[in-house]
């Protein structure tokens, strides 16, 4: 059938798909099987909400995560972050399939375009892929790897559901851009941002450092030293002149603490100028060719910002102070690594998509 002008099939398609991928992660969101144990006898499952085995008499049983239940406190905060990050993508998703899904009704009732529609639409589906991601990455790597490594486990449908929702919500956002924004503006921005998560996430969370041997377990972040007790669960303290540690130590830590700030504080200065960069032609506003510049100026002080903290972390905190130790390197220092090159990259990229653009007269 002819379809109303205004309206493209790639709309139509991207909406639908967007649809699917919602669809697909609110299951996964909700059903109990991320991870899945089938050995011998015994099978059972664990989701983002709840526990469950099998009974062969009752059938399935499940109950709600509690702390009363002898679970480590780091593995309910793993649990919980899972839970927040899934939360947020499904909330996300709904945004952009709900602007995505208005920006073809418009034309249809007979209501001019919103520029902005779409945009919002992409970054509301590019942060729910985000997101998803995220949750997806913390229950790989800290609850099924991590704190289920003594049970013989497989990943679960629920699992292979939202990773597949996020994907398509994620590559199949393309609505019509409106004139004046590039495609590679907006990715360019989508990095920013996913740089910028990144790294506040590596700022906040206390695992730069990290001991797991023998018995021994616990972690050293760029705010507090946690340890990992088996019946409390993880314990963390901040760091203090008090606990007899050396005030070069002190001043080591302090000095990365800084430079983080900074390559924080700077990554917003670089993603709100990107995004301001992206904003003015869609409010029919002339682009001023400063705004790329000391978008990138940021991205890059950002980027250098991070990679001196990373270097008096593993110069000197992790190698010098704690070389006694048998530490690895944790997933909050590998988390701003990524996120200080994600930072770079995308304040380039989004110099690139603006390069040539004229002074404002």
């Amino acid at each position: 059938m002819p379809l109303p002008e205004g309206v493209s099939v790639l709309a139509l398609v991207s909406v639908f798909i967007i649809g699917v991928g919602v669809l697909l992660h609110i299951v996964g969101l909700a059903t109990p099987e991320w991870s899945a144990l089938h050995e011998g006898g015994a099978s059972g499952s664990f989701g983002l909400w709840k526990i469950c085995s099998d009974d062969n008499i009752r059938g399935q049983i499940c109950k709600e995560y509690s702390s009363e239940e002898t679970h480590p406190e780091d593995f309910l905060n793993s649990i919980r972050a899972c839970e927040a990050f899934a939360i947020l993508g499904m909330l996300a998703s709904v945004l952009g399939l709900a602007l995505a899904a208005i920006s073809v009704l418009l034309p249809m009732m007979g209501k001019p375009k919103n520029a902005m529609f779409p945009v919002i639409s992409l970054a509301g589906c590019g942060a729910s892929f985000v997101f998803i991601l995220i949750a997806i990455v913390v229950w790989g790597a800290k609850v099924h790897a991590d704190y289920l490594e003594k049970l013989t486990l497989k990943i679960g449908y629920s699992f292979i559901l939202s990773i597949i929702g996020g994907i398509l919500i994620e590559n199949n956002s393309k609505m019509p851009l409106p004139e004046g924004v590039s495609v590679l503006a907006l990715v360019s921005m989508f990095i920013i941002g996913v740089g910028v998560l990144l790294h506040i996430v590596g700022l906040a969370t206390p695992e730069w450092s990290a001991l797991h041997e023998g018995g021994a377990s616990g972690s050293f972040g760029l705010w507090k030293i946690c340890s990992d007790d088996n019946v409390k669960g993880q314990i963390c303290m901040e760091y203090s002149s008090e606990q007899n540690y050396p005030e070069e130590f002190n001043d080591s830590v302090k000095a990365c603490d800084a430079f983080a700030i900074l390559g924080m504080v700077a990554s917003f200065l670089g993603l709100a100028l990107a995004a301001i960069s992206v904003i003015l032609p869609i409010v029919g506003k002339p682009k001023n060719a400063m705004l790329p510049v000391i978008s990138l100026a940021g991205c890059g002080a950002s980027f250098v910002f991070i990679l001196i903290a990373i270097i008096v972390w593993g110069a000197k905190v992790h190698a010098d102070y704690l070389e006694k130790l048998t530490l690895k390197i944790g997933y909050s220092f590998i988390l701003s690594i990524i996120g200080g090159i994600l930072i770079g990259v995308g304040g380039v990229l989004a110099f690139i998509a603006n390069k040539g653009v004229s002074y404002i007269q």
